[in-house]
């Protein structure tokens, strides 16, 4: 299922996401883009929306998301 986050907090590990009902989740940099370096403040910005797909919810409840990449329609 993919979803629709908005940008809450950004780490230099990753950025965290809200969506649906106040529930929120890691988008972590290794599943952000691949080959990403560099400061994930300069390709993001608090309140950017994004497509997630869940990866992961752990024994905590704590959830884990891949970006999911939009390819150009040819």
């Amino acid at each position: 299922i993919v979803y629709e986050g908005k940008v809450t907090r950004i780490e230099a590990y990753g950025v965290f996401i809200a969506f649906g009902n106040g529930k929120t989740g890691l988008v972590h940099i290794s599943n952000i883009w691949q080959g990403i370096t560099g400061d994930l403040n300069q390709r993001f910005k608090i309140g950017d929306k994004i497509k997630v797909t869940l990866l992961n919810t752990d024994d905590k409840g704590k959830m884990s998301f891949k970006r999911e990449v939009e390819t150009p329609q040819a």
